[in-house]
């Protein structure tokens, strides 16, 4: 079912220069007309005759979203359909707070709706491992996508009880998953007879072995999905038939930028991500500097999500190797030691091998029953 054809018709992926040209001028114009700190920072910006004119703009940053707030907001508050609040990693932070309009919303709604196409058909079963219970959250816009295709999304949420999630899915088996990575990686190990056709990777982190190990224990087509809540959830997808998740080009302009510097990098080349809007309505994003660590191929495609960009390449490297593990059911990195829970059959020099792929930390090895962990029923981490 899976046909390549869908991207050169996509009404997200295939969207010329020019059109894309047009929607960001008209977006630069809009923010500076209604957001008072755009018409501060923007002025009377002369019309960019290309798309990489974009990179002569200053950059938005994290910590100037969270100072700045409601004044990049471009709509009046009776407009706003949905506030999310994005704490920071201290207690004190004022948090990151994003606007959506109902528009906002609905264009995110036409993104998964497209892209859960190309390997969703109608009246297949999509088991959705994502909080569903907020009203306009990602759960809940992506069931409302699924139900459009004529697909039905089972609202799981986003559980720790996998073994109870997998036995339950035996009796009603979806074609399609979505969810966080290593929660369908343990959901594979837990519940190998499952045998959907495809399974969406998003959220957080997709380790560089995953896709492997999801193909050999449920013979599926792994697909990774990256998003964030400041692009509404939805960012970029992979198709079936093509390496690397293919951009919303209608609503993003995507930069590979140096970490250090800023300049702009060739294809192919790691470096920080950058986004701009090019239709949003409540808070445009104007070369918002994501914060995480990207490649992008000649096509325009993200074709590898390296994690964040402040966070030690090592740890990263660490989940990659640690995930190829199939005797590796789980695992808490802590300061003082790895907390692993592997399986009965896990090999004699499991610790050993624990500790050289997590540099020389200490270990602290628990061995799970034939039945699956009391701990994973119950949905408590190890």
């Amino acid at each position: 079912m899976f046909d390549l054809s869908e991207i050169r018709t996509s009404s997200f992926a295939s969207v010329p220069d020019a059109l894309r040209l047009e929607a960001l001028n008209a977006q630069l114009g809009y923010a500076a007309a209604h957001s008072p700190y755009y018409r501060e920072t923007l002025g009377a910006l002369p019309a960019l005759r290309v798309l990489a004119a974009l990179a002569r703009l200053p950059f938005l940053t994290a910590e100037t979203l969270r100072a700045q707030g409601r004044r990049l907001v471009c709509v009046p508050g009776g407009e706003i359909a949905r506030v999310v609040s994005l704490g920071t990693s201290g207690t004190s932070g004022a948090p990151k707070r994003l606007y959506f309009t109902r528009g906002d919303l609905t264009r995110t709604v036409d993104f998964f709706a497209e892209g859960m196409g190309w390997f969703t058909a109608p009246g297949d079963r999509v088991a959705v491992l994502m909080p569903c219970t907020a009203p306009d959250g990602i759960g809940d816009l992506l069931c409302r996508a699924l139900r459009r295709l004529g697909a039905e999304p089972l609202a799981i949420g986003a559980r720790g009880d996998l073994y109870a999630v997998g036995q339950a899915l035996a009796h009603t088996p979806p074609q399609v998953l979505v969810g966080f990575p290593w929660q369908l990686r343990l959901l594979s190990l837990l519940c190998p007879t499952l045998r959907p056709r495809a399974a969406l990777l998003s959220a957080d982190y997709i380790p560089a072995t995953l896709p492997a190990l999801l193909h050999a224990r449920w013979g599926c087509t792994p697909l990774s999905h990256f998003g964030m809540t400041e692009t509404g959830y939805g960012c970029a997808v992979e198709h079936p038939c093509a390496p690397g998740m293919v951009l919303r080009a209608d609503e993003l302009v995507a930069e590979i930028v140096d970490t250090q510097s800023g300049a702009p990098l060739p294809p192919g080349q790691p470096g920080e991500l950058v986004l701009t809007t090019l239709r949003r309505e409540a808070m445009p994003l104007l070369r918002y500097r994501t914060g995480d660590l990207a490649r992008m191929d000649v096509f325009g495609r993200i074709t590898r999500v390296y994690g964040r960009v402040r966070v030690p390449r090592a740890f990263y490297e660490m989940q990659d190797a640690l995930c190829a593990l199939p005797w590796l059911w789980d695992y808490e990195a802590r300061e003082e030691a790895l907390l692993a829970s592997v399986a009965p059959d896990a090999p004699p020099d499991a610790r050993e091998l624990l500790r050289g792929l997590a540099g020389g930390a200490a270990v602290e090895l628990r061995r799970t029953p034939p039945e699956a962990a009391a701990l994973l029923r119950q949905g408590k981490r190890i």
